[in-house]
């Protein structure tokens, strides 16, 4: 016979698992603040340039929140924030979204 205990520590519960889950990229970029942020836009945006149908939504969320820290981005991650926003707005089917994703990155010129 077969205890309950050497069970469950075979099978753990299915639910355990979101205690291991890394969490979400754009999730953190959200939590984020200052700086932090703005480095972290780098990690969501590289990757989302390759999958343009996610761009808009993906957008939406991090728009105003990476714009209120824009200008405590650190300077030497400006060249790679700028080139992963053009690289967004080049590959971006939305015309108004591309629209403001140049926008933001004609912001860091500056």
């Amino acid at each position: 016979m077969v205890s309950t205990r050497s069970r469950r520590a075979k099978n753990p519960p299915s639910d355990v698992g979101f205690l291991f889950r890394r969490p979400d990229p754009i999730d953190r970029l959200l939590s984020a603040t200052g700086p932090v942020r703005c480095l972290l836009a780098i990690e969501v945006l590289q990757p989302l340039a390759s999958a343009p149908e996610r761009i808009p939504a993906v957008w939406e969320r991090i728009e105003l929140p990476l714009l209120r820290d824009l200008p405590d981005c650190p300077p030497d991650a400006k060249p790679s924030l700028m080139r992963a926003l053009e690289d967004c707005g080049a590959a971006c089917r939305n015309r108004d979204v591309a629209r403001r994703i140049m926008l933001l990155r004609d912001s860091l010129v500056g």
